[in-house]
């Protein structure tokens, strides 16, 4: 499906190392958004920078939903990232 996402992932991550997340954001096509958090482990990225995690994910949600609310078809359209 052409959908967008958006991927965060800790820079710091050992379980699952950083070159996975930019393999899969090169693969996922255009509409993804891809963010690695500077110092953060793996899951750890809302502690590692809580504002910056909520800030990001407040953006990428209101740019989804705002292209449903603008599309005439009801579908999401538009590139967020």
């Amino acid at each position: 499906e052409d959908l967008p996402v958006l991927l965060i992932h800790g820079a710091s991550d050992r379980t699952v190392p950083p070159r996975e997340a930019r393999r899969l954001a090169a693969v996922s096509g255009p509409r993804i958004e891809s963010w690695l958090v500077d110092g953060a482990d793996h899951s750890a990225a809302h502690r590692r920078d809580p504002a910056g995690y909520e800030a990001r994910s407040t953006w990428f949600i209101r740019g989804v939903l705002g292209a449903v609310r603008d599309s005439p078809s009801g579908s999401p359209g538009l590139a967020v990232g």
